[in-house]
């Protein structure tokens, strides 16, 4: 046996302590800090006597609820122990995977999908996920990110040779051909919102050549992108939508877009129209600006932008050619269409065409999302 100090509902033991059951029947403030002898299990204590003026007296206790307790312990230990060796026998099946599936991709336009929730790194609280199925994008992506097998803290939506993308193939996000139909669903719900006829004015924009919105997303691969929380799949929220027609009407009322601005006739950006529509400090604005969702299953295209003085950048060298670049991936969609919609509750609906030409010409000719200085987020 041990000896120890029984405290009220443990004992400490060579810088250790020791878990007394509540099954012990005793009273706590009179047996507070006295000397013990005990025997545990998995730092549960099974048996205990304490020591008073020399008297021993073991303390009386339920053995049989004891016992389950500890059965219960050893149980959850066993599974623990079981369900690390699921999880390591699942991730050599996956690094058997790769060859096999890059000799069934060759030709393809994208590898296929190798996504495997076993092989994530995600809290030890969350339970064993045995599908390997989850077709929602965003959870994919963000929720079970996989990490590089040479850089266990480095994660990566792609294998080390890019040959094989983690979670990334042109794929249809679980959804099929229903991601029109959320689209036709998505202007409906508008019109019933507005309750008016003819206060919906809807057109579809497609990318010049590819756009990405939210590429400064937090997410652990350094880049993110903007991705629906509940359908998985690329779409322009509403703010970035507003956010982009505001700005293209603010430079047109400055003087040197005067000419500019004149070419949109009946359409043109005036004080008034500009504050009847996005509103000011003594009105809000009466048009409403809606999320663009995609017409047709969108296409992401992995890309690249290089950090070619990375030194420079953290202030410690000049910009050298000596210095390595550092390439960073990110996500973008290309060959996909959108569906823009603004409606607007009140009488004057003449607004509506005004206001869809300058979110006409502000994706024609400002993009949207990011990068856009080297030719992203341009439609047409």
């Amino acid at each position: 046996m041990e000896t120890g100090r029984l405290k009220k509902s443990k004992i400490t033991w060579s810088g250790k302590d020791v878990t007394v059951p509540k099954e012990f029947g005793y009273d706590r403030d009179q047996y507070k800090n006295v000397e013990c002898k005990f025997e545990h299990i998995n730092s549960i204590a099974t048996r205990i006597i304490v020591i008073i003026d020399g008297n021993e007296t073991e303390l009386s206790k339920d053995q049989r609820v004891i016992e389950k307790k500890i059965e219960n312990i050893e149980k959850r230990e066993q599974e623990a122990i079981a369900q690390k060796e699921r999880e390591k026998q699942e991730r050599e099946k996956q690094r058997a995977q790769p060859a096999a599936q890059n000799n069934q991709n060759q030709g393809n336009a994208m590898p296929s999908d190798s996504f495997l929730q076993s092989a994530a790194k995600v809290p030890s609280d969350v339970p064993n996920l045995s599908d390997t199925t989850t077709s929602n994008f965003a959870l994919k992506l963000y929720k079970f990110a996989r990490f590089d097998e040479q850089d266990k803290n480095k994660a990566k939506f792609f294998s080390k040779n890019r040959n094989e993308y983690y979670c990334i193939k042109h794929n249809d996000y679980g959804l099929g051909q229903k991601i029109n139909e959320i689209a036709v669903k998505h202007k409906e719900s508008a019109k019933i919102l507005f309750n008016t006829e003819g206060c919906l004015e809807s057109e579809n924009f497609k990318p010049d050549w590819r756009v990405v919105v939210g590429l400064g997303t937090d997410s652990v691969y350094e880049t993110g992108i903007t991705l629906h929380h509940i359908y998985g799949f690329p779409y322009i929220p509403a703010s970035a939508i507003k956010g982009i027609t505001n700005h293209y009407a603010q430079d047109m009322l400055k003087d040197e877009n005067q000419v500019e601005n004149e070419k949109l006739g009946n359409n043109k950006v005036t004080d008034d129209n500009y504050k009847t529509i996005f509103g000011s400090t003594k009105h809000q604005g009466i048009i409403t600006f809606f999320d663009a969702m995609p017409v047709s299953i969108p296409q992401l295209k992995p890309d690249i932008m290089n950090v070619h003085y990375p030194k420079y950048y953290d202030g410690s060298q000049a910009p050298t050619d000596t210095q390595s670049p550092i390439p960073i991936l990110f996500l973008t969609v290309e060959k996909t269409a959108f569906q823009f919609m603004v409606g607007c509750k009140e009488v004057d609906k003449d607004l509506l065409p005004i206001v869809f030409e300058w979110l006409k010409q502000a994706l024609q000719n400002k993009g949207i999302g990011a990068k856009t200085a080297v030719g992203y987020g341009y439609m047409k």
